[in-house]
């Protein structure tokens, strides 16, 4: 069993994926859980799972091993028919989709075939890999599969594991930061030890650096950091953009030393960046 297979089993076991049915995790404190009912939730998804559905990814950095953040699961997932962590993703239905994969439904949902002339999901390639960046930079679309695709694309890595800090979604503005204290303190130590990251890139603003990390979860994370901004972060293109390229610069060395290439990573990325209208 793969790293990326244990978490896979991991987070199904525990997660409130299968909302309203909620008999998953219980980390959270019972008072919470009595104000404000869990709405809904996610487990996570792997490189291999983007790979059932797009193929082999064209090229690879065998130094690589991202663990890849985002923030906390959508209030409500009335978009789509949620597909369950045992669905294996290439034979998910048209209608179904699975979290943060670029299914079908999401290839559909965010018209990629009028951007790349593919009626199907693809990975990007030089030609269509601005197409892929239009939904981070320019669109608040709920779906941001294009745009992970895109990441795994341009860092090539290894192996990749896709994951939200707070696994269930409470619906009141107060009760996600208690969701990502308990998530990060109780969650996020086994995802780190069962999938051993050689780097971090998180695109939530409630993990910005290693050292958060760190007191976050309880644990040294020694790992190289990278920081970009969630695809629904406020402001504009031009910060989305600096963003990830800033914390390439900063952390270059830590980077290279674990074998990543960050200024080659650095100038991909600023040129696929401009080619988007």
């Amino acid at each position: 069993m793969s790293r990326a297979q244990e978490l896979d089993r991991f987070n199904a076991a525990l997660t409130n994926w299968n909302a309203p049915n909620y008999i998953g995790c219980r980390e959270c404190p019972p008072v919470l859980e009595a104000a404000w009912p869990p709405a809904v939730g996610s487990y996570g998804s792997s490189l291999a799972n983007f790979e059932a559905i797009l193929g082999p990814l064209p090229a690879r950095n065998r130094a690589g091993r991202y663990l890849i953040l985002l923030q906390d699961p959508r209030p409500s997932e009335a978009n789509f028919s949620l597909a369950g962590p045992d669905v294996p993703p290439a034979e998910l239905k048209p209608s179904q989709h699975r979290y943060f994969c670029l299914t079908r439904f999401a290839w559909n949902s965010l018209s990629m075939e009028q951007f790349t002339g593919i009626s199907h999901p693809v990975w990007p390639c030089e030609e269509t890999a601005s197409a892929f960046l239009r939904t981070y930079l320019r669109s608040k679309h709920w779906c941001y599969d294009a745009f992970l695709a895109y990441l795994l694309w341009m860092l090539a890595p290894q192996d990749a594991y896709i994951t939200n800090v707070a696994k269930c979604h409470f619906g009141d503005h107060m009760a996600p930061k208690a969701t990502i204290k308990t998530c990060a303190a109780k969650r996020l130590p086994t995802e780190l030890r069962l999938f051993a990251p050689t780097v971090v890139l998180s695109l939530t603003s409630k993990v910005q650096s290693a050292r958060q990390l760190s007191l976050l979860t309880g644990h040294d994370v020694a790992t190289p950091f990278i920081r970009g901004d969630h695809p629904r972060a406020r402001g504009g293109v031009a910060a989305k953009v600096s963003r990830l390229s800033d914390s390439l610069v900063a952390n270059r060395a830590s980077l290279e030393a674990v074998g990543v290439r960050p200024e080659e990573i650095r100038r991909r990325w600023l040129r696929d960046c401009a080619k988007v209208g």
